[in-house]
């Protein structure tokens, strides 16, 4: 709804770098998760499901990193295989599309 009705859209890049406190803190805190919210869906059901096990691994890793690598959690990015600008012209692209047809 943000993006197609306000063009309301954080890049993937600046929006990832935002720690808890910024985020959770922010004047826009309803922008970001509503965004949160759109790019879950995207990345559930992009392409039947492209980037559902990245996505979940994703999460996993921020609630519950490896203890053995606590330095280095997987980007969006490295998970999917798609730069954050490809990620974010896809989640336009099918949030454009969506309700219309399937992407």
């Amino acid at each position: 709804y943000r993006l197609i009705e306000d063009g309301f859209y954080r890049p993937l890049k600046r929006f990832n770098s935002m720690g808890m406190a910024e985020f959770q803190s922010h004047s826009d805190i309803s922008r970001n998760y509503t965004q949160a919210s759109g790019l879950t869906h995207f990345l559930m059901h992009y392409g039947g499901g492209r980037y559902r096990d990245a996505l979940i691994e994703f999460l996993s890793q921020l609630y519950r990193p490896d203890p053995r690598n606590l330095a280095h959690t997987p980007s969006l990015s490295e998970l999917t295989g798609a730069t954050s600008d490809e990620l974010d012209a896809q989640y336009q692209q099918y949030m454009a599309s969506w309700g219309t047809s399937s992407p």
